[in-house]
C-alpha cells in the first residue's frame, strides 16, 4: 500500500475509499490483512487517478468510463501505458518549450509570413555569415547564362 501511495501521491484512506467505490478494484489480502495490488489493480488505480484528479471527473463518471471499457473488452493496462507515454511526451515537450524561452538558445523570427529560426550562439555566427555570402553570390548569377534556350524562348 505504501508503494501505491507514493506512486500516486495520495494517502491510504483515498486508496481504501476508491477500492470501496470501484467494483473492478479487488486487491487480494495477505495473512496480515494488507492489501496486495496486482499490475491490473495498479493500472486501474492510475486510470482512476487520471480521470478523477487530472480530468476532474466525479467518481460516478469515472466508474462509468471504466465499466464501459471493461464491457468493450478494452485492456486498461494498455491504455494506461499509452497514457503514461503521452504524459511523458507532454512533460518532455513542455521542458523543451521552457528551454527554448532562454535568450541564449534559439531565436525565432517572423519575416514575410514565414517563420524561421537561427541559433544565436557565437560558434554559429560564422556559419550564418557564410550562408549569407553564398546567398548574395547566388543572387548575382545570371540564370539565362546557365540554361540553354528552350522551345519557349524561340
Amino acid at each position: 500500500m505504501n508503494e501505491v501511495m507514493q506512486m500516486l501521491d495520495v494517502n491510504a484512506s483515498l486508496i481504501r475509499y476508491w477500492c470501496s467505490q470501484f467494483k473492478v478494484l479487488k486487491p487480494k489480502r495477505n495473512a496480515k490483512g494488507n492489501r496486495l495490488f496486482t499490475k491490473s489493480d495498479l493500472d486501474t488505480l492510475k486510470l482512476i487517478y487520471h480521470l478523477v484528479k487530472e480530468k476532474g471527473m466525479t467518481l460516478k463518471g469515472a466508474n462509468q468510463v471504466i465499466e464501459e471499457q471493461l464491457r468493450q473488452n478494452r485492456d486498461v493496462s494498455r491504455q494506461m501505458d499509452v497514457l503514461e507515454r503521452l504524459q511523458n511526451l507532454r512533460a518532455m515537450l513542455l521542458d523543451i518549450r521552457e528551454n527554448l524561452g532562454r535568450d541564449d538558445m534559439v531565436v525565432f523570427e517572423a519575416s514575410n509570413d514565414v517563420e524561421t529560426f537561427h541559433d544565436d550562439t557565437p560558434e554559429n555566427n560564422d556559419a550564418m555569415q557564410q550562408e549569407e555570402q553564398i546567398d548574395e553570390a547566388s543572387a548575382k548569377i545570371d540564370v539565362k547564362k546557365i540554361f540553354e534556350p528552350t522551345l519557349f524562348d524561340l
